[in-house]
Formats: C-alpha cells, sequence, structure tokens
C-alpha cells in the first residue's frame, strides 16, 4: 500500500489535514493530551515524503505553537517537549527561521509572565539544538534581557535555566557576557533567585577556565555564604563539597577549606530554617 508514492502522498495529506482540522477545532484538555505525544511521529512520518517536510513547518509548528500558550501547564509542558523533539527534524537554518522565532514571540510578551517563562525554559532546553551561533547571537541577549525582567519569577525562572546556554557558547563569550549576568542574579533582591543561583554554582564553575573559578567565582560563593537569607546559606552549604571539588585541588581559597572542614551536617538540616 504504502510503496505507492501516489497513495502515500494522499495518505500524508490526509495526516496533515486532520492535524490542520485539530489546530482549528480542539478545545478540550483531554484530547490535546493525546495529541501532542503523536506529533513527533507524524513528523517522523511525512518528513519522508515529498512534500511532508514543509508541512512539517507549515502545519505541525502552528499546532505546537499554539498548544505552547495553553493555560494547563500539562499541555503547555508536553507541547515544549513536542516542540524539541520536532526541532531535530529541521535544518540548522529552520530551527532558527521557525522554532527560535517562536520562542522568541513568547519571550517579548509583555502581558503574559508565564508566557515569558516557558520561553526561557524552552531557549535553555533547545540551546544545544540551536547551536553556538545562534545562541551567542539571539538566545544569550534574550537570556540577559529576561535577568533584567520586572517580574521576580522571570528572573529565577531565568536563572534555573541558564546552563546549557552557557554550555553552548563559546568559554571567551560566556566569560564576557553570561558571567555577569550570573553575577548579578546572584545579587538579585528576590533571594529565591539567588538561591537559584547557588544551585547551579558547580555547573556555572565547569564551564568557567580555571582561573576564573579560583578567583571570581570563589568571591562570588563566599558572598552566598555570607548572604543574609538562611535560605541561600544553606543551599552554598549544601553545594560547597562539590564545589571545591571543581577546583581541582589547586589554589583552593583557605577559608573554603576550614568551613567545609568545620561544617556541622546539623547545620542544613531542614529544622535549622524553621
Amino acid at each position: 500500500f504504502f510503496n505507492d508514492p501516489a497513495t502515500t502522498e494522499i495518505y500524508t495529506r490526509s495526516i496533515v489535514g486532520s492535524v490542520r482540522c485539530v489546530q482549528e477545532t480542539v478545545d478540550t484538555a483531554e484530547i490535546k493530551a493525546l495529541i501532542i505525544p503523536q506529533l513527533i511521529t507524524i513528523a517522523k512520518y511525512i518528513a519522508k515524503q515529498p512534500t511532508g517536510y514543509a508541512s512539517i513547518i507549515q502545519v505541525l509548528l502552528p499546532v505546537v505553537q499554539r498548544l505552547l500558550v495553553d493555560p494547563a501547564p500539562e499541555i503547555s509542558e508536553a507541547a515544549a517537549v513536542s516542540l524539541a523533539n520536532i526541532s531535530e527534524i529541521l535544518s540548522t537554518d529552520d530551527r532558527g527561521n521557525y522554532v527560535l522565532t517562536i520562542v522568541l514571540k513568547m519571550a517579548h510578551d509583555d502581558e503574559s509572565v508565564d508566557n515569558r517563562v516557558a520561553a526561557t525554559q524552552l531557549l535553555n532546553k533547545l540551546a544545544g539544538k540551536f547551536g553556538k551561533e545562534l545562541c551567542e547571537v539571539f538566545v544569550a541577549f534574550e537570556m540577559m534581557s529576561m535577568a533584567d525582567d520586572v517580574e521576580q519569577k522571570v528572573r529565577k525562572t531565568t536563572i534555573q535555566n541558564f546552563v546549557k546556554v552557557c554550555e553552548t557558547v563559546s568559554t571567551d563569550f560566556f566569560v564576557k557576557k553570561l558571567l555577569p549576568v550570573y553575577q548579578k542574579l546572584g545579587k538579585d533582591p528576590y533571594w529565591p533567585a539567588r538561591e537559584a543561583a547557588v544551585n547551579i554554582v558547580v555547573d556555572i564553575a565547569n564551564v568557567c577556565p580555571i582561573e576564573i573559578r579560583q578567583t571570581v567565582l570563589v568571591e562570588i560563593f563566599t558572598e552566598f555564604y555570607n548572604d543574609v537569607s538562611r535560605f541561600v546559606k544553606k543551599a552554598a552549604l549544601l553545594q560547597i563539597g562539590n564545589f571545591i571539588y571543581s577546583l581541582k585541588g589547586t589554589n583552593i581559597s583557605p577559608f573554603l577549606i576550614q568551613l567545609y572542614t568545620s561544617l556541622d551536617p546539623k547545620s542544613t538540616a531542614d529544622e535549622d530554617l524553621i
């Protein structure tokens, strides 16, 4: 049946037509939840057909775009996974022209905090697929903008979704452009944002050149430990062992060694935060 090109093309058009119909008519969360996992299967199939690749861009991506801003979190999160999977089928140019464009539109939605939060998560999730060039030209600068967002939730989400972008850009770009953003969010007035910065300090250390780890990052970590928030301080104590290990055993601050060796396991217990 599917060895006949004409029949296969008709079948492909039927699938695409069905998806387009779904886009225009489906409103129930139950049906959306059933449809989303099928989108990548459909995309993989039609991508092999003569006109299928264009249909991914013209039909499937608009469906995913609509689902990304769905008010139900389980739907928008599943759509984000679907977008990441479908982007693997697309060329590098089309990831920039279509997928990145969808995410940037969400990032620039001044009326919706949820859309900006979701965009930040997507930029990090898709950083590896966008690649070094797109991350340095577009994604990183969008993350810088998010770090200055007036909404605390957006700033916190930015630092929580920072690492993959840092890992994708060049080391020089990271040091000059993104490390200052990390430093800024590490001093954010909103303590949960500072706590989120502490939680990724080891990942940031692993991206930094060793000389930056042993100087700038040690200073940042010391500030975390001295933070006025007990939650931030506790987070620093929980990270100290792995942070010291990331320094590779050379020129380790005596302060860190003393802090680690004198650490009382009870000092990080949950009851201390009551």
